[in-house]
């Protein structure tokens, strides 16, 4: 059903070395690691200060929607708005691009606002030395129920009852995926939407999700994925069941 996604799954698996190689040189001036390859290979890298000033980092998963970056935190407003702050001290350090998730359409909306605001300021001020932002689109899997089903009404009344969930008809769900890939296209066509995520499977977290609809809310998104030939950022806990 899903064979499209296949070489984009299999190039993320292939690549998966070269990636930790970074990484870890990123973080350990000296690196060891072992590679086979018909046999057993040793090599070692040893990094100066000089290089290390010189790696360049993309945060792959950041969620710059966050309160605490308006000064909120547990709904206490404690500082100024710093994000901008945040984003040039991490310019400074040698992060160079970043990726920011959301976990709704309208999480979505709000992130490709964002990244639209950061660049008009960017192009305004003419600095080209700040950090790039990107963004995803798609629904997390512990926010599935809110966005592929509604609840059903309890028959005894009790308050404490665990919350039941119902499918949305078809007719919803392809108006909701349909809502998203437009979102997709947009981001695409300015280059702000790098990916369809972040979405997956999450049953440590099931008071928020129940299994099936988190698997209804699965298939949407790799259907979407194939119609908007992104790559998928995945999230994966505790369904190996």
């Amino acid at each position: 059903m899903h064979r499209r996604l296949t070489a984009q799954l299999l190039f993320a698996s292939s690549s998966s070395y070269f990636k930790s190689s970074f990484f870890a040189c990123a973080f350990s001036p000296t690196l060891h690691f072992a590679r086979r390859s018909g046999r057993r290979l040793s090599s070692k890298i040893t990094m100066s200060s000089t290089d290390i000033s010189k790696l360049e980092y993309i945060d792959a998963g950041a969620n710059l929607l966050d309160s605490m970056y308006q000064g909120i935190y547990h709904g206490k407003e404690r500082h100024d708005p710093d994000l901008d702050i945040v984003l040039a001290r991490a310019h400074e350090n040698g992060v160079k691009r970043i990726i920011s998730m959301a976990g709704t359409p309208k999480e979505c909306e709000e992130t490709l606002e964002l990244i639209e605001r950061l660049d008009k300021e960017t192009n305004q001020s003419g600095d080209d030395e700040k950090v790039k932002v990107f963004g995803t689109v798609g629904v997390h899997p512990t926010r599935c129920a809110e966005i592929f089903a509604e609840p059903c009404s309890s028959s005894s009344g009790d308050e404490d009852e665990e919350t039941h969930w119902r499918p949305k008809t078809e007719a919803e769900q392809t108006l909701i995926i349909s809502q998203m890939i437009e979102l997709i296209n947009q981001g695409k066509n300015s280059g702000n939407v790098v990916a369809v995520g972040e979405f997956g499977l999450d049953y440590a977290r099931l008071q928020f999700c129940p299994k099936d609809i988190q698997q209804l809310g699965f298939r949407k998104q790799l259907d979407m994925a194939i119609e908007t030939q992104l790559p998928l950022y995945l999230h994966n806990r505790d369904s190996g069941d």
